[in-house]
């Protein structure tokens, strides 16, 4: 939206597979019907790849290991929170890393009504086991939900209580044990964990950096690369990485001035010539 509002172009339903270079500089894009889109700068996500780097390997040395799950009650919070956000914090001794969470209900139109979608993520190497890292987790919460809701309960009516988003929680698990109350919990069979899990799945995103992996001097230099974000809670990383893209295509020019509204500026002499 910040580029359509500061007039860019979008070209919708047009795939791009080529590029032409000339001089060692990216100098057009050629779309699928053959047309060259003529560009000073060209900038591909990791979704796309070079066709000289393609059949070079690609080493991605870190991942982000998921657990996706839908649960019949919630985890985190209670049936009214539509949206909690957690830090999962591990023991001090413990080499783990903080797991994020994110649980959302019906009212986010993320499933149906009446269930919780539950998003774990954790910062890990490329080669690590997804479902080794999380199950534990998800254990954990599974087994402390009922807990809570009936300290919720209790508490009900001295207040509201904590923001569950900006609460840490510790954590310590017994994975070698963990598997089999899983497997049933998966299968819909009531343990005595509480919340029951509808349908999950584990799984890892490998942290894309194309050009970087195989080396700036393969790559012209007006193509830049929009890497796989790290993982993060928020956003706020995405603002420093535009910037120091927007300022190698334009160095020295502002980053998100803000725009002036039509009318604004023009109001030196109308009326009586009074101002406020």
């Amino acid at each position: 939206r910040v580029c359509a509002v500061w007039g860019g172009i979008y070209m919708l339903q047009r795939t791009a597979p080529a590029i032409q270079v000339e001089d060692g500089r990216v100098s057009a894009v050629i779309d699928a019907a053959g047309h060259a889109i003529k560009c000073r700068w060209l900038l591909l996500n990791a979704d796309h790849r070079l066709k000289d780097l393609a059949d070079k390997p690609l080493k991605t040395q870190r991942a982000i290991a998921r657990c996706v799950c839908v649960l019949d009650a919630p985890v985190l919070g209670t049936m009214e929170e539509a949206l909690v956000v957690a830090s999962l914090v591990p023991e001090m001794r413990s080499n783990e890393a903080t797991v994020f969470a994110l649980q959302q209900d019906s009212n986010t139109a993320v499933c149906p009504s009446g269930k919780v979608l539950l998003h774990l993520s954790v910062s890990a190497a490329a080669d690590a086991n997804a479902r080794a890292l999380l199950e534990p987790v998800l254990l954990m919460l599974l087994e402390r939900a009922p807990r809570l809701a009936a300290e919720d309960q209790r508490d009900g009516a001295e207040g509201d209580g904590a923001e569950v988003g900006d609460s840490a929680t510790k954590v310590h698990t017994e994975p070698d044990a963990a598997t089999p109350e899983l497997d049933a919990a998966i299968d819909g069979v009531p343990t005595s964990r509480g919340p029951r899990i509808l349908w999950g799945v584990f799984f890892s995103l490998p942290i894309r950096s194309h050009i970087a992996a195989h080396g700036s001097s393969l790559a012209p230099p007006n193509l830049l690369s929009c890497d796989d974000p790290p993982l993060n809670m928020s956003c706020d990383d995405a603002v420093p990485r535009a910037q120091l893209l927007f300022h190698q295509v334009c160095p020295g020019m502002p980053f998100l001035p803000p725009r002036q509204e039509e009318g604004e500026g023009s109001t030196e002499g109308d009326g009586d010539g009074s101002a406020d």
